[in-house]
């Protein structure tokens, strides 16, 4: 084992000096964490999958199967499919107000204020943001 360190060190400093080739490297296998999903089998063979993803923006879902429930998992068809999470609306929990000059006012003065509205994940979004069973 010390003969082999040896060889490897001299392998290592030779392809940093330019003389030689690496190191070689040895690759090892990995698995990407699931997201947290829930899913229903729906009548003709559909698998229903519901999630809940907290940052708006672009992404790409990559969609697996494990056929034979040994852990070996497969690509679906057509995955990866793109998706586009929108800000959800308002919420004072993750909304601030900034340039905020004083902390103390009297009745009739003019404040300037610039609040960042964003929703409950920290997203950013604007006042006219409204879930849909607001329309």
């Amino acid at each position: 084992a010390a003969e082999e360190a040896k060889a490897a060190k001299e392998a290592a400093e030779a392809a940093a000096a330019g003389r030689g080739s690496p190191p070689p490297v040895e690759a090892t296998t990995g698995t990407v964490p699931s997201m947290d999903f829930d899913g229903a089998w729906r009548p003709g063979g559909e698998y229903e999958i519901r999630y809940m993803w907290k940052e708006a923006g672009n992404f790409d879902i990559h969609i697996w199967c494990d056929l034979l429930g040994d852990g070996e998992r497969h690509r679906l068809p057509g995955s990866p499919f793109g998706v586009y999470v929108s800000a959800a609306q308002p919420a004072a929990s993750g909304s601030t107000i900034e340039r905020v000059q004083k902390l103390k006012y009297v009745a009739g003065e003019n404040i300037e204020l610039s609040p960042q509205l964003r929703d409950q994940y920290g997203n950013p979004c604007d006042i006219n943001s409204r879930q849909s069973s607001d329309r």
